[in-house]
This record gives structure tokens, sequence and C-alpha cells, in this order.
């Protein structure tokens, strides 16, 4: 968050954060709440300003006064945060910027910007517009984003894992490694793999737990929880699977297992030979440096498993579905992700025909006029976006995708799908 080395925190009454989280009754709008309250965080819009503006129109109200006024710190999705960045680059999106230029302070900023980013020879950033001292990055794709964030902001988010029924489970360190765990918050339990699969294949049946001292590197586990400060859930499973990375952090002397979250229980692509979670196609999207503006995936069986990437890609990318694929998959090879990606895919792609990814290319504005639908019908904000990872047959209708229409097409062909 704020946090560069051992009892090193840039927090002070009155910093200015840019805030595009969920309100009240969401844990983002309650621990917000108590930030302003106890700490005396400013939002970008004032969280009571905010309660009926949309969610675009308090990213533009926030942006326009951070412009104004300065800004400290973000606090929200991560995924905006670097789509605020990318505008900013390429002076493009919904924010008029020339009427701002109009005030002497937003003038007087993008000067300042302007100079800094001629001295090194690129577009403006916006680091170049501002300090950050705080980012607080939410949602499963802030791993994936944290290279973007600190290349467009300036600073790298510090990834803090927590819900509504736990409050906070975990949080990074100041080496912005692996997650540690607190455990004075939450009474943890761990359900193995092989447990959780004995519950799937019986649902009478009561999966075994370990405690904090029992579990064991690089396995992949089930949350179970029991708050020691009360509430409704007793003992709950979140459904959320969590991996287990070391039993320690040498470096810092914290003698605590580390952890990633990995995914939702459900949220898993099983391939056989390459087990698919969203964190996984989210960094290798990334890292292949695919231009889209969303994308969902889900699993196809044909004449082997493999995974159908629905992409809606950014104007002016020229490569094949076939080259697409194919970066996506290189990606995936190199990522070293415990159990969920085979080690040896090489020596299977010379057995089989093995062709585990395919992609169908989405029209362009498809993501936008789903969240446009979903607005109007009242949706909360978490409900915007489709799941990234095997959507239902309703969200697909809703997207106007027929799930099978991959079944009548030729591996690699352009796929165009209407709304």
């Amino acid at each position: 968050m704020a946090c560069s080395g051992k009892d090193k925190v840039a927090i002070k009454n009155g910093l200015r954060l840019l805030y595009v989280a969920a309100l009240t009754p969401c844990l983002t709008g309650n621990i917000a709440q108590k930030l302003g309250e106890d700490v005396g965080f400013t939002f970008l819009p004032s969280l009571d300003a905010i309660t009926e503006m949309s969610f675009e129109e308090r990213v533009e109200k926030g942006f326009n006064l951070a412009l104004a006024g300065g800004m400290d710190g973000f606090f929200g999705l991560g995924g905006v945060l670097v789509e605020i960045g990318e505008k900013i680059k390429n002076g493009s999106g919904k924010m008029n910027l020339y009427q701002l230029l109009k005030q002497p302070r937003v003038a007087a900023r993008f000067a300042r910007g302007l100079i800094r980013a001629k001295k090194e020879k690129r577009h403006i950033l916006p680091k170049d517009l501002w300090d950050l001292k705080v980012i607080v990055s939410m949602g499963t794709d802030s791993l994936v984003y944290q290279d973007r964030i600190k290349a467009l902001w300036g600073r790298t988010p510090l990834n803090v894992y927590g819900n509504s029924e736990t409050t906070v489970i975990a949080t990074q360190t100041w080496d912005y490694h692996d997650m540690v765990f607190f455990p004075n918050l939450n009474f943890l339990e761990f359900i193995p793999a092989a447990e959780r699969m004995k519950g799937q294949m019986n649902h009478f049946y009561q999966p075994k737990t370990l405690l904090l001292n029992e579990v064991k590197e690089q396995e992949v586990y089930e949350l179970v929880i029991t708050s020691f400060h009360g509430g409704i859930m007793v003992r709950y499973r979140l459904g959320e699977l969590v991996r287990i990375t070391s039993l320690r952090n040498e470096k810092l002397g914290i003698y605590l297992p580390q952890m990633v979250f990995e995914q939702w229980a459900d949220d898993l692509i099983d391939l056989g030979f390459m087990r698919l979670t969203e964190r996984v196609i989210g960094q290798a999207l990334e890292n292949a440096g695919v231009p889209y503006h969303g994308w969902m995936a889900n699993k196809e069986i044909a004449a082997n498993p493999r995974l159908r990437l629905y992409i809606e890609m950014q104007d002016g990318y020229g490569g094949s579905a076939k080259e697409l694929a194919a970066a996506v998959y290189g990606e995936i090879k190199k990522l070293d992700d415990g159990l969920y990606v085979y080690k040896d895919l090489a020596s299977l792609e010379n057995l089989i025909n093995f062709s585990p990814i395919e992609v169908t290319l989405l029209e362009k504005g498809i993501f936008s006029a789903y969240k446009e639908m979903m607005r109007q019908q009242g949706a909360d904000l978490t409900e915007l976006r489709p799941a990234h990872i095997n959507p239902s047959e309703e969200i697909l209708a809703k997207l106007g995708i027929d799930s099978l229409v991959s079944e009548h097409k030729a591996p690699g062909e352009w796929q165009f799908i209407s709304r």
C-alpha cells in the first residue's frame, strides 16, 4: 500500500485518494469509510457525493478533481487504474483534457508533466502528473496488472487478500513478494486438494482440514474460516483456493506460511495436462502483450479438451487467431505455477495432436454493451463485467455468444460473434 520498508509507511492525515471501488455495504466501501474516519483520508469524489453516480461518472469526476487539486493515492480496481493510465498515455478516451487545460492549476500540472516526459523522450505518463504515495489495488487481476501499474504510475501496488466475510486474510509485506497470513483475525483451516475432491464426489463427505502449522509448500488448499470477531459466519467455507508458496519469509524473518490467491474453487479449467486458472490465463495474456478490451475463457470438449478464449481486441491488431492462440500458449508454458501447468508439454506435443487453446474474436464494443445492459437492469458494480472463467450459459446468451459455435469452425479461424 504505502510501505517501502520496515517501519517506513507513508501514511498521514489528509491524503487524497482517487476512489473507484464499490460502496457500502461492500467491504471496500466500509474500509474506505473507516480510513476516512480514523486515518483522515479524503476520497475523490467524496463518499457522500457518489451514492447516486454511475461508476463511469465517479471515475471521471474523481479524475477531474485529481487534476485540479492533486492526489496522493488510489483506492480501487487495478484494471481501472491501468485504463486511466493508458488513456493519459495515449491522449484518448472520454476525458475532455482540452477543456480541463483551461484551468490554470491543471495547465500547470500538465506543463510540469510534459517537461519531465520530454526529458525522457516519451509520452506523458500519470507518474509525471502525480507522485502517488498509496495504491490500494483490489481484485484477482491486481497481480496481473502490477508491472503495468508500476510503469504508468511509478509505484508497485501492494496486494492485500480479503473479503466481506473475513475483512483481511493476508497481505504482502515490504518486499512486495508473496502474502503472509494475519493469524489473529480469523481461525484458519485448510482443505487439501484430495479432501476437496472427495467432497465433490460425495456431498455427504466432511472434508478433513489442516491447521496453519500443518500446510505444505506448493500445495493448493481451500480456505475455511472462523472469525475471531463474531458475525453470522460461525465456520464457513469461502470457496476460494490459495497456494502455499513457502513456509516462511527467510529474508524478512517472518516465520509464517507465505501464500498467493489462486482462484475461486470452481474457476478451474482442467485440460488434463494443463489446469488453468484466471490468474494463469490473465498473466499469459499480459506477458504476450495481447491488446485486449476484455476476455473470457471456458473449457470445450472436442478431439481433445481445449481452452476456448473469447477476446475483444483493441483497434489495430492485425495478427491471426492462430498466432494469438500460439502466443498465449507459449506464455502459459513459461509460467512456473506449481501443479497447474504440466512441466513436460513438449513431450506431450510430440505424442498427440495437442492444441489446447483456440481463440474466438468478439465484435468491438461487446463488453461495453454488456456493462450498459447490466447497469440498466440495476446490477451491482461487481456484476457489470462477466466472469473471466467459465461464464454461465446465461451470461453467454446476454453477450449474444453461442457457446457451441467453435465446434463448427476450423482451428485458428477468426470468428466474429455479433451481439
